[in-house]
């Protein structure tokens, strides 16, 4: 589980002979599957490597059930940000923001038969 590329973003004002400038920076994913199941990532998580590969990662998740019919899972990320300051004044944190986005997802169960070589 993963965003795209989160690069930190500075903002700055002035006037006069003071200023002030606050910098955002993504800390942490929280991904509620919509199953009762939750993924915790550091910072914007980490996208898949390897598609040829049965392991999911350090921040990945797999379905273990399908979602019921008609009735999708509602899939949501809350994107946490650390937000930082620096003026003519001094610096420090100013705490975070939270950011939540929700989508329903369709989860359907495929069934296979592996074979080796």
């Amino acid at each position: 589980l993963a965003l795209a590329g989160q690069e930190p973003v500075t903002v700055r004002a002035e006037a006069g002979p003071y200023w002030a400038e606050a910098t955002v920076t993504l800390a942490s994913t929280r991904w509620d599957m919509g199953n009762g199941d939750v993924v915790e990532c550091a910072g914007a998580g980490v996208a898949i490597v390897d598609l040829d590969t049965m392991e999911q990662g350090p921040c990945g998740y797999t379905y273990r059930v399908s979602s019921p019919d008609d009735d999708p899972f509602s899939l949501s990320v809350t994107a946490t940000w650390a937000v930082t300051y620096r003026s003519s004044g001094g610096s420090g944190s100013a705490g975070s923001i939270d950011r939540t986005l929700a989508v329903d997802y369709d989860v359907d169960e495929i069934q296979t038969i592996g074979i080796s070589n």
